[in-house]
């Protein structure tokens, strides 16, 4: 590859997420699945990009059938165990002959499958007991979570004196907390792949839609025993401690590094987005052009020559959540006005594209400025309507009459309108009532 040639998509991910830290959560169940071994190839092959994984194993599967197998040797009957708070009631027999064979089981899980993953002691994991539920302990912190590139941390801790069980949403949110200044992200594996809305996987979420149980202002989480709900709930705790958390499945962990877009549900704040000013790094331009060529190819932009894009570059903004680009636009300056052109999202119906149009706009009210955009997409006609554009009509229809609005734009007078006849749209910034 030519070294001003930009690297691939998946290339710039790796660029981006190395030397990063994330929290992998897998539940019990999601271990024994068919697709677990495919995942663990995946957390080895990512590690070798220079990805440090540290993950967090539930093991509520392994218990039951643990304790089931010895129930049903010694002719005991099974009865559920009790819940509080999402922890199990952990009585003697059922840390006896549940948990600690089970912890035992996913440590040769993890021996014979990730021979490079270190994989840590109980007694690392400290916790507080938790006596009004017997064998049970909550976190309050981990060592030697940076021992290795893979880290994975047990469903057994030790208060000094005694292995407790651990429920592993309390390890990883006390991780979050003790990690908050190295940790990228948290990645929760789910059999669903993500939330579900409308049959269909939400690609974004924000924290401020979820109350604090985790249900949703607009999606209906509590079905299924409430699992996705218990997620949520979940998800917004970690973001007080970092700034986006994946809900996906376990073949999509690969592609929410490596892709724009990945297969599951993001979860972030508003307060974690930012916008960043040019001039960016290859990675950045590498996924920029990605989306650039994407659009370029449904038509929602016009092709432009290689020279053109190149100085369309120089004026590209990125929305970013950590190291995960939201969308781009570029903001032109044209005398007295900017303007607003290829603006992208992968992120449709999230409210990322009024945070572009926003964004565009404050850096237009520092540089006072007002802002035109051209577009053809009815989707983006509307974004720019409710906030504060006024549609003046199609580029033809102005070329053809005369008004002293765009006179000083010679982008109306040279439009090809026989290639595409966009609306032309304009913001002035007096008009514009600031949001928060």
């Amino acid at each position: 590859m030519h070294p001003s040639e930009p690297p691939s998509v998946p290339a710039a991910y790796h660029h981006k997420y190395g030397g990063k830290t994330l929290l992998l959560k897998v539940s019990g169940k999601t271990l024994l699945s068919e697709q677990m071994p495919a995942l663990m190839q995946d957390v080895q092959s990512l590690a070798r990009e220079g990805i440090h994984f540290i993950i967090v194993c539930g093991a509520g599967e392994q218990n039951t059938q643990c304790l089931k197998d010895y129930l049903a040797q010694t002719g005991q009957q099974w009865v559920e165990p009790k819940r509080v708070g999402g922890r199990r009631v952990t009585d003697e027999q059922q840390m006896l002959h549940g948990v600690l064979p089970a912890y035992q089981s996913i440590r040769s899980l993890f021996h014979q499958s990730l021979a490079e993953a270190t994989i840590l002691e109980p007694e690392q994991l400290h916790c507080t007991h938790l006596p009004a539920l017997g064998f049970v302990g909550d976190p309050e912190s981990v060592e030697k979570l940076h021992a290795g590139a893979i880290v994975v941390v047990p469903s057994v801790g030790s208060d000094g004196q005694k292995l407790l069980n651990v429920n592993a949403d309390d390890t990883a949110r006390a991780i979050a907390a003790q990690e908050c200044a190295n940790l990228n992200e948290a990645i929760f594996v789910t059999e669903t792949g993500g939330v579900l809305h409308k049959g269909k996987i939400a690609p974004l979420l924000w924290k401020e839609d979820i109350a604090a149980d985790g249900q949703h202002a607009h999606i209906d989480v509590t079905g299924g025993g409430g699992g996705m709900q218990k997620k949520l709930c979940e998800a917004k705790k970690m973001l007080q401690y970092i700034q986006k958390v994946v809900i996906t499945g376990v073949a999509g962990v690969r592609q929410e590094i490596e892709r724009i877009l990945g297969s599951g549900t993001l979860v972030i704040a508003h307060s974690a987005v930012q916008c960043e000013s040019p001039p960016h790094d290859g990675a950045d331009d590498a996924i920029f052009d990605a989306l650039y060529q994407k659009n370029v190819e449904s038509k929602n932009f016009r092709a432009r020559s290689p020279e053109e894009l190149q100085e369309l570059k120089k004026y590209v903004h990125l929305l970013k959540v950590s190291n995960s680009i939201l969308g781009a636009f570029a903001l032109i300056p044209r005398g007295e006005w900017m303007e607003c052109a290829t603006i992208c999202s992968d992120y449709d119906k999230t409210g990322i594209g009024d945070l572009i149009i926003q964004a565009a706009q404050r850096i237009a009210l520092q540089k006072q400025k007002n802002v035109y955009v051209f577009t053809q997409s009815p989707g983006l006609l509307s974004i720019l309507l409710r906030n504060s554009f006024e549609n003046l009509g199609n580029v033809s229809a102005l070329q053809q009459g005369s008004s002293t609005v765009y006179d000083d734009l010679p982008s109306i007078r040279e439009y090809d309108v026989s290639k595409r006849d966009p609306c032309f749209c304009t913001w002035r910034r007096e008009v514009w009532e600031p949001r928060k």
